[in-house]
């Protein structure tokens, strides 16, 4: 009996220190609710007070700053694919949906077939990249001097927003310049074999693009130097080639002059030493326009970088 009176007492004691505990935590729980309510409403005032924006902007450039009730548009130019009025290059290489071999591919036909008609479709390629939306006519282009034709297009070329295609973001523009790049490189390199040496695609191309370059429209600048930039890269490679090319001719003409007169293909000396020659012609000629892009281009664009 002493036992059970024990244990009974016992169990009371801890009936009273668990209610004890609820009690306290009910308590706690309604105390801290109280502390909740208190602060979210301090905080949604808050936030009426304030006068945020609808949707926060993103990094980039800063907003043009228009006064309350202005209907007024960020002026700009839109980049809009047409092609009835961009032209065929820049349209399918902004768009890049065509492999950018057969593009080029296509344009060295079109080129072999009327070389002006081809060359006049290439200026207006890079006259568009640049974001400038003139079209140069084949009038002026086959009457005009390229500098008096890059001088109108930059008198009415407007640049208030300061968006061109290689500097533009999104979508539609996100692989336009590793296009306008690898485009560059592959015309001067896929020309190494057929047309780069005729004196005319080359020597008109560059004549227009350090035209660009001169500019004061950095739109202009910026493209055409990188463009020129990308012709260099383009003629290292050739020029590289040619190079290779030369030695091993020159190997194998000292190979037939050691040979006996009797050993000795016919007119095969005669041959490999024409072609030796035409070899390093064209390594001068590659020389000669590297060197001119150089002095006409690069070294008065220090001032682009201060």
């Amino acid at each position: 009996n002493l036992k059970m009176e024990n244990t009974e007492t016992e169990a009371m004691e801890t009936s009273n220190e668990t209610e004890a505990e609820v009690t306290l935590t009910d308590t706690t729980v309604t105390s801290l609710d109280q502390t909740i309510t208190a602060d979210t409403s301090g905080i949604e005032e808050k936030s009426m007070e304030k006068q945020t924006p609808a949707k926060s902007r993103k990094r980039g450039r800063p907003q043009t700053s228009v006064a309350a009730g202005s209907t007024q548009k960020k002026k700009g130019r839109k980049s809009v694919v047409s092609k009835n009025n961009d032209g065929i290059l820049f349209t399918i290489i902004l768009e890049g949906k065509s492999a950018l071999q057969s593009v080029l591919s296509d344009w060295l036909s079109r080129y072999q077939c009327n070389p002006e008609e081809a060359m006049l479709e290439l200026i207006q390629y890079f006259v568009r990249c640049c974001g400038c939306n003139a079209v140069v006519s084949q009038k002026d282009f086959q009457t005009q001097e390229a500098s008096t034709v890059i001088r109108a297009l930059t008198e009415n070329f407007a640049e208030e927003s300061g968006d061109y295609p290689l500097v533009m973001t999104g979508p539609q523009h996100k692989k336009f310049k590793s296009n306008f790049i690898e485009f560059v490189e592959r015309l001067i390199s896929e020309s190494g074999e057929t047309i780069l040496y005729d004196e005319y695609m080359l020597d008109t191309l560059v004549m227009w693009l350090v035209g660009l370059s001169d500019s004061r429209v950095r739109a202009f600048r910026h493209t055409s130097t990188l463009a020129c930039l990308k012709i260099v890269t383009g003629l290292i490679r050739v020029a590289s080639s040619v190079n290779a090319e030369i030695d091993n001719t020159q190997r194998q003409c000292e190979t037939e002059r050691r040979r006996s007169a009797s050993r000795r293909a016919t007119g095969k000396l005669e041959k490999l030493e024409t072609k030796l020659q035409e070899l390093q012609q064209q390594l001068t000629e590659l020389q000669e326009m590297m060197n001119t892009l150089f002095s006409s281009v690069f070294v008065h664009r220090y001032r682009d970088t201060r």
